[in-house]
């Protein structure tokens, strides 16, 4: 399964760079300079994965995936480092990051981590997924899992409003 990644990073030669990336399964579906962008972004793109920063102006990586939790608790996070912290490592883990990886990260390692890190998303999905199709009920059990709760823990499952609707109200 290819999954979306949305790219935060507010040195414009390094998002370049993790944009150029584009391996292991994931496609770049948008990139912000900042926190405050990319949680705007993260609302109408809906990715599956973020890798910030963890310092940026305005807004850290860390607050950023507080943020995320609250608003797609399902998409994964993952945080570069430029600080080899224990309290930033800490705050990370209680906000479920999938990776914490510390820069300078060669390409090869990031190439590595990124089909780590695609691996552990197919194992998640895939513990949804994968129920042996036996008999009928369990058909529409397995079908309102596809339809209804995977694009839920996606975070995609909005109804988007109709525009006219709304435009005529």
């Amino acid at each position: 399964m290819k999954y979306t990644v949305l790219v935060v990073e507010d040195e414009r030669d390094q998002r370049r760079a993790l944009i150029e990336r584009e391996s292991a399964g994931f496609e770049v579906a948008g990139e912000a300079e900042n926190g405050f962008e990319a949680l705007e972004l993260t609302e109408t793109l809906e990715p599956d994965l973020i890798i910030t920063d963890i310092r940026m102006p305005m807004m850290t990586g860390l607050e950023l995936a507080r943020r995320v939790r609250q608003l797609r608790p399902m998409v994964q996070i993952v945080i570069l480092s430029g600080y080899d912290s224990f309290e930033y490592a800490r705050t990370a883990i209680e906000y479920n990051i999938i990776s914490y990886l510390l820069k300078p990260i060669s390409p090869a390692e990031l190439t590595d981590e990124l089909k780590e890190i695609h691996r552990k998303m197919d194992e998640k999905l895939g513990s949804v997924l994968t129920a042996p199709n036996t008999d009928l009920k369990l058909q529409l059990h397995r079908l309102s899992v596809n339809e209804f709760l995977l694009p839920l823990m996606l975070g995609s499952n909005e109804e988007k409003p109709d525009e006219s609707a709304l435009f005529s109200r």
